[in-house]
């Protein structure tokens, strides 16, 4: 089984877990979600979004 690390993480002096940094693999779950988030937000406006009317 593959195990991917997705934090990064390591104890300083004191004992306390530090977030030494997060996996690059990722990156492609939060582009899809801004994609996906984009592409709701535009049909939210064609569809449901009131038209302003130009006086």
């Amino acid at each position: 089984m593959i195990s991917v690390e997705f934090f990064r993480i390591s104890k300083n002096a004191w004992g306390q877990e530090t977030l030494l940094g997060v996996s690059w693999d990722l990156i492609w779950v939060f582009i899809g979600a801004a994609v996906l988030f984009i592409l709701v937000h535009i049909i939210y406006k064609w569809l449901f979004a009131p038209k302003k009317s130009e006086v």
